[in-house]
């Protein structure tokens, strides 16, 4: 495995759960900012999402790790399948950010420039400074978030086209529906 920029490092699983504190600070602060609401992502689904993410593709899996007992400072994670390359995540802890450490991240996560990749991520409006970063590597948004808030009620959703089933992660994760 490569090494990456000073102050970085691969990510193993072990730092899945550091890695989730980083989006979860991040999120809070922006979300803070912003006077939204914010719910922390479910840990089971996202750690499940993370390790999954660094041992699939841990050449694209980096972070800047605290220095002593300092929590990690961020994380970036990509994949690469048949010449497509999508960043899955890029977080930095808001203490951390201004400083260039996300782009260092994003960097170490790139595919090199002879190496010829379609590269992808999805945005979300409330990021305007990461949207322009991705922009300045040619990385093209390709799925838009929406962030909806309020309740659902079932009866206002419509049906399932017949033959489909709706079923939870969980099950679905543990091979049901397959």
């Amino acid at each position: 495995m490569s090494s990456g920029p000073a102050g970085l490092r691969p990510i193993s699983t072990a730092d899945v759960s550091a890695c989730r504190a980083v989006f979860d600070a991040a999120q809070e602060a922006l979300s803070q900012q912003l006077a939204q609401p914010w719910t922390p992502a479910d840990a089971t689904i996202m750690d499940r999402l993370l390790a999954h993410l660094a041992r699939s593709d841990p050449e694209r899996a980096w972070m800047a790790a605290g220095r002593g007992r300092a929590p990690a400072q961020g994380f970036a994670m990509a994949f690469e399948r048949d010449g497509f390359w999508f960043l899955s995540f890029l977080f930095v802890r808001p203490e951390a950010q201004g400083a260039g450490l996300g782009r260092r991240l994003l960097e170490a996560c790139l595919p090199a420039p002879h190496e010829r990749r379609l590269l992808a991520t999805c945005v979300d409006a409330m990021q305007p400074v990461s949207t322009a970063l991705y922009a300045g590597y040619g990385i093209v948004p390709r799925v838009p978030l929406f962030g909806l808030l309020g309740d659902l009620a079932a009866e206002g959703l419509p049906r399932l086209p017949r033959g489909v089933v709706a079923l939870e992660f969980d099950r679905l994760a543990d091979g049901e529906g397959a």
